[in-house]
């Protein structure tokens, strides 16, 4: 039998380094942007990127599909189905942009004045014309990035992806000297976006120096495979783009792009820092498709427990050291004391999300199985448990009711992806939820106790700055001493995995 954590961990350990660089480009950059362009145009960026996000995945679930098959007939040796998976992506992903670039043509605009609720100025209303490049290479990217990611090649992905985040860092560093509103955005995404793609592409072409990457040609049983396992996930991906993006919509349009942008900024936040245990489960897909091709159930079961609890672990750490912080950080961000409101949003999308991102290791697990009915139906309960709850508490609590609802549906849903998935395997729900959640809670209370003790009297005597340094330094500490003293494998084994990679360094 083969190991199944080797391939997970080291994958994890690049993820973890690209989501953490990553995350504190985001925190570093987030007070320049909103200093520069305003917090209303902000909140109009915000409006963009969930345009943005809607039309890159309206691509019948392709860009996901293609990662798992190019790992499936990989693991069976089957070149020609490899050849014909990776060209009839590649082929309708130019089709599907085209008709894309048609439609903002005509409806860009229109869209934009829809979505802002005519708030939009003027002169930014073809913006989202203006983003299409952007949009084109959002969309051809990930045909090329599943080759190394299906090829459980992640060090790769995560040194691109790290590269394309610093080049947005300086395009917009360079361009705000010259460009003083959104449109410095706009070409700092683009460059991002444009050399990510680039980047796949010869790295693809290097992976597999012997497929024909840029052939424009569908073979009818391929496409029908990709289509297959990929329409559930596009049902799926829809559903949490909605909720991700709709409380932003019902603010901008019921009360302005200011509220908007104060939502983006404390979510935004919370999600560059919820991307890093959620962005390691991305590891589960390719080798799940592995063992399955392998037939190998019970390697699959372990992996499921392990990183279920391993992500809890992190997630409960995370959640605990922002809620604590949380003044402070949106002090830093907005550069000034934050309002009700956004304290309001950081604090129950900070509890909300990372409950929520620790049902990723079910939804993963399932993904890789081809069990996608999975996470449609999580993904579906959650959107319209959103829709329906924020709309209802908007009447009751204006502003307030819409960040409920979104903190609601995101506690109720994850229980759909639990049950289901340990249905499966027919493991007991409550031994599951015992074993992979109890000791992590555990954790948080014995880590969040100390601290809670500890910052009135720090913040007596030295800055927020530095309390919050001694306090995330104590959390560490008291963390690792708790998983070394009581024997947690899954944690030790993750601590342990990174080291080596250090020392081989």
């Amino acid at each position: 039998m083969t190991n199944p954590t080797g391939k997970i961990k080291r994958g994890m350990l690049f993820l973890s380094i690209e989501k953490a660089v990553n995350g504190s480009i985001t925190l570093v950059m987030m007070p320049f942007i909103i200093r520069v362009i305003g917090i209303e145009q902000y909140g109009l960026w915000a409006i963009l990127l969930g345009i943005f996000s809607y039309l890159q995945f309206l691509d019948l679930g392709l860009s996901f599909s293609t990662e798992r098959f190019i790992a499936f007939h990989k693991a069976k040796n089957d070149d020609v189905a490899l050849r014909n998976i990776i060209t009839s992506s590649f082929t309708y992903m130019v089709l599907y942009s085209l008709v894309l670039l048609l439609l903002l043509s005509i409806a860009g605009r229109p869209v934009v004045r829809i979505f802002t609720n005519n708030s939009c100025p003027p002169e930014h209303a073809g913006i989202l014309l203006r983003l299409f490049p952007a949009l084109a290479a959002a969309i051809l990217q990930p045909v090329f990035m599943g080759i190394p990611r299906g090829l459980q090649r992640f060090e790769i992905s995560s040194k691109i992806q790290i590269a394309g985040k610093v080049i947005f860092a300086v395009s917009f560093f360079t361009g705000s000297a010259l460009l003083h509103d959104i449109n410095a955005l706009v070409v700092a995404f683009t460059l991002q976006n444009g050399f990510t793609c680039i980047a796949y592409m010869v790295v693809a072409k290097k992976l597999l120096p012997g497929v024909p990457l840029f052939r424009l040609r569908i073979h009818p049983a391929a496409f029908r495979e990709l289509l297959g396992f990929g329409f559930k996930i596009q049902i799926s991906s829809i559903a949490f783009l909605v909720t991700q993006h709709f409380d932003k919509i019902l603010l901008s349009t019921f009360f302005g792009l200011r509220y908007a942008g104060y939502y983006e900024a404390a979510t935004r936040i919370i999600y560059a820092i919820r991307d890093i245990p959620l962005f390691l489960m991305s590891v589960l897909t390719p080798r799940i498709t592995e063992l399955i091709a392998r037939d190998d159930r019970q390697s699959i079961a372990i992996l499921y427990k392990k990183i279920t609890a391993q992500l809890s672990i992190i997630s409960f750490l995370l959640m605990a050291m922002l809620f604590i912080n949380q003044k402070f950080i949106l002090s830093y961000v907005l550069k000034a004391a934050p309002d009700p409101f956004t304290l309001l949003v950081f604090s129950v999308i900070c509890l909300a999300s990372f409950w929520h991102v620790i049902s990723a290791s079910a939804t993963y697990v399932s993904r890789g199985m081809g069990r996608t009915s999975i996470e449609m139906n999580a993904n579906l309960c959650t959107l319209i448990t959103n829709v329906l709850f924020s709309l209802l508490l908007m009447k009751l609590y204006s502003m307030n009711g819409i960040v409920f609802g979104t903190g609601i549906a995101m506690f109720v849903s994850p229980f759909f992806s639990y049950v289901l998935t340990n249905r499966i395997f027919a493991m007991r729900s409550v031994a599951f939820f015992s074993e992979a959640f109890l000791q992590p809670l555990v954790l948080t209370v014995i880590m969040i106790v100390p601290a809670w003790i500890l910052r009135p009297a720090l913040v007596h005597h030295v800055n927020d700055t530095v309390a919050t340094l001694i306090m995330t330094a104590a959390g560490i500490i008291i963390a690792n001493g708790y998983y070394y003293t009581t024997g947690n494998s899954t944690y030790r084994e993750f601590l342990d995995t990174g080291m080596k990679f250090l020392r081989r360094k």
